[in-house]
């Protein structure tokens, strides 16, 4: 009887030992899913591409160095046919035919924040007048005036308006109408026939 009742509690502490052993586990197991379970996560979300930046803004800044290319090019071209006539004879000089253009690059930039955004659009640009040279001399005397009529232009311009195609072409042509208005107001002519940017940048 002695013996049976040791072999029953030998079996009992086995049978116990081996739901230990189970729970110990399992529990290991549940310990290992929680640590992986992010894991995962992570390399799933990466994998789709979830960390990626907005495709947009690749766009935008894209088609930004796309403007900031053309306005370089386009300022070469400017400098390979600006006049080379001194300032003190431009007001004397007399009225070219219609083939003789006159170009002036305008030092100061015209710089605006960008609405809606911390980024400031920073253009240089270089007006043509092939009518005479008197505009020119209209611009010097009213840069001022005209620099001030163009900033009020852009203001309200949008980061996204960048990506819009033609854009650059667009802008050229209304701040040509403004400077061509303000001299307008003040000299009684405009004469800028043409709005060449030179320098296109976006801070």
């Amino acid at each position: 009887a002695e013996a049976v009742g040791r072999r029953r509690n030998e079996a009992a502490q086995r049978e116990a030992d081996s739901r230990i052993n189970f729970d110990q586990a399992i529990k290991n197991w549940l310990g290992l899913l929680i640590l992986l379970v992010p894991v995962a996560i992570f390399f799933t979300l990466g994998a789709i591409g979830y960390f990626d930046p907005p495709r947009s803004v690749d766009r935008i800044e894209a088609h930004v160095r796309q403007l900031e290319l053309e306005a370089a090019e386009a300022r070469r071209k400017a400098e390979r046919m600006v006049s080379p006539v001194p300032d003190s004879e431009l007001f004397y000089r007399p009225a070219p035919e219609l083939s003789d253009s006159i170009y002036m690059e305008i030092e100061r930039p015209l710089v605006t924040v960008l609405n809606g955004s911390d980024k400031r659009l920073r253009i240089k640009f270089a007006i043509k007048s092939s009518a005479n040279a008197q505009t020119i001399q209209n611009m010097k005397k009213h840069q001022i005036a005209v620099h001030s009529a163009m900033i009020d232009a852009l203001l309200g311009l949008k980061e996204s308006s960048l990506s819009k195609p033609n854009f650059a072409n667009d802008l050229a042509e209304k701040l040509k109408t403004v400077a061509n208005n303000a001299l307008q107001k003040y000299e009684g002519y405009g004469g800028v026939e043409e709005l060449i940017f030179t320098e296109f940048e976006v801070q």
